[in-house]
């Protein structure tokens, strides 16, 4: 498609739903989530979002699967983790749910957050915040990490860093991260 200034837009007419999905441990779980989304046309602002799939596991057992409507199942893996009105009342919780399940939000961070498990959405969005890194320019291996309490000058080394970049031949010294500044984050350093 061209504008009036001649220029094409690649991603014009190209309304192509944002898949995301991740497979991690946390305190002894290993989490699965996924998610797909309609966000419109690039830079495309008055498009009404909506979210088409999203599905959450835990050790391996589907907790509930959004494709059209609302499904769950093995909510006994979450018996520790839910919240107290949830044991009372699964039937109710689950009816209120698939009533109200809104196209345009993650029932993840919503409706199961608040009728389900606060507990487990939180060790989700922790692991998200907190240890889920995002290496955004690997040509020049620019990296910032953040640490909830970093100390000023000094050199954090991780250990699964380090051997990764032994396995792919890198046999320099140590990776670490440096704080420097005043903030949280820290950067990349041989």
């Amino acid at each position: 498609m061209e504008s009036d200034t001649g220029t094409t837009f690649i991603f014009k007419g190209n309304n192509q739903p944002v898949s995301f999905s991740i497979k991690f441990t946390v305190d002894g779980f290993l989490v699965e989530y996924s998610f797909s989304a309609d966000l419109g046309e690039f830079l495309e602002v008055e498009h009404p979002r909506r979210i088409l799939s999203e599905h959450l596991a835990l050790n391996g057992d589907m907790i509930f699967s959004r494709n059209g409507g609302l499904e769950f199942d093995h909510l006994d893996t979450i018996h520790d983790l839910s919240v107290n009105a949830f044991k009372q009342n699964v039937e109710g919780a689950i009816a209120l749910a698939k009533g109200n399940l809104n196209d345009e939000e993650l029932f993840l961070m919503n409706g199961f957050k608040t009728m389900f498990s606060a507990k487990l959405v939180s060790l989700i969005s922790d692991w998200l915040d907190n240890k889920f890194v995002v290496i955004y320019r690997a040509d020049a291996m620019h990296l910032i990490r953040k640490f909830s309490d970093p100390k000023k000058k000094s050199v954090y080394v991780e250990k699964t860093l380090n051997g990764a970049a032994t396995y792919f031949g890198i046999s320099s010294n140590a990776l670490g991260y440096v704080v420097e500044g005043d903030s949280n984050e820290a950067k990349l350093c041989l």
